[in-house]
């Protein structure tokens, strides 16, 4: 301890909930890492904790031509840079793209040897996304700043589907349980409300535990959360409609802002869960090399076609399980009806 975030005068107010809290990193909130228990501790206000979030990377499209297609910069550090084309493809381009609120998209290569490059860093290099990341720094890549290409390899994309790069409507997850399942709220009109319960999902809760770039891929909604947790206000959103190519909560189909049938008793609560990366966590593959990242993706391959490999097996030998079996049937019934057939000629006799 010794000089917590509190003691130059910041301190909060009420009850210590927490102390000795002890964590993998694994856990799904703060709650399910082990500690003393609830308001057992013996601190002081002085020692409140405080916590830097580093947010996900920003990203902003530049030197736009007349068919759309534009630079992508990203920064970092707080400097923007660019994002060479080695290993760049549609699908890292569908990611960067619905973190600007559009849908999709496409890449250009060597967009800046054909139209122009961009200056300073050239922040990713050898970037392969899956497609379900919420932004580019989440994808593999060699390392912030590791790189071989010069500027004409910077990439560019052509962004389609949502052509509103308007800000995302903010969400946040409020009234939250020890277990870590939450309310939802979205902020609308500079005023934060809820969402009402009716006709939501598990994908909209994916498309919402993404967006908050928290685990996202096994993410759950709790029908009438509100019934023990009910918020105030607005209720902005009822009957939303969300597929997980939507960027974002608001881009999801809904009735229109502010209309609905629902009392607070249905606010829908959120619980985010799985991974954030449906293969594996970021923070592991942006650590490896080149060539361990290509060993591993080798790995990856070979393991699931070790699995297919498998599963075929598997279905071979159950399939040589059954047909003995009813080849066995079928003589047995050729043998009954021959037998028949016999005492049949007898009696004829």
């Amino acid at each position: 301890r010794g000089g917590g975030f509190g003691s130059p005068g910041g301190g909060g107010g009420g009850a210590i909930w927490l102390d000795n809290v002890a964590c993998s990193g694994n856990e799904e909130g703060i709650a399910a890492c082990q500690h003393n228990e609830w308001g057992g501790h013996n601190c002081g206000h002085y020692e409140d904790v405080g916590v830097c979030c580093n947010s996900a990377d920003s990203s902003r499209l530049a030197n736009c031509q007349a068919t759309g297609c534009c630079r992508l910069e990203i920064q970092h550090s707080g400097q923007w840079g660019t994002v060479c084309d080695d290993g760049f493809g549609h699908t890292e381009a569908a990611v960067a793209c619905r973190r600007l609120n559009f849908n999709g998209g496409t890449m250009v290569q060597s967009f800046g040897r054909t139209y122009g490059h961009g200056a300073g860093p050239i922040w990713l290099d050898d970037v392969h996304c899956s497609g379900s990341e919420p932004a580019l720094s989440a994808c593999a890549h060699l390392g912030w700043g590791r790189h071989n290409c010069y500027h004409g390899e910077d990439v560019g994309v052509c962004c389609n589907g949502n052509t509103n790069l308007g800000p995302v409507a903010p969400i946040r997850l409020a009234a939250c349980r020890p277990d870590g399942c939450c309310r939802l709220e979205i902020q609308h009109a500079q005023q934060w409300g809820t969402v009402c319960d009716d006709s939501f999902s598990n994908t909209n809760a994916m498309v919402v535990c993404r967006q908050l770039t928290r685990p996202w891929t096994s993410a759950i909604y709790i029908r009438a959360y509100g019934s023990s947790y009910p918020g105030s206000g607005m209720i902005w959103m009822d009957q939303v409609s969300c597929s997980l190519s939507d960027a974002s909560l608001d881009a999801c189909s809904q009735n229109g802002w502010g209309r609905h049938d629902c009392g607070h008793y249905e606010d829908v609560g959120i619980c985010c869960r799985g991974s954030i990366l449906a293969d594996a966590h970021p923070m592991i593959l942006t650590q490896l090399t080149a060539p361990e990242l290509k060993a591993t993706r080798s790995k990856h391959a070979l393991s699931h076609a070790v699995g297919q490999a498998r599963h075929v097996e598997a279905v071979r030998a159950r399939d040589a399980k059954v047909r003995p079996s009813a080849t066995a049937g079928e003589n047995a019934v050729r043998a009954a009806q021959g037998r028949r057939n016999k005492l049949g000629g007898k009696a004829s006799e």
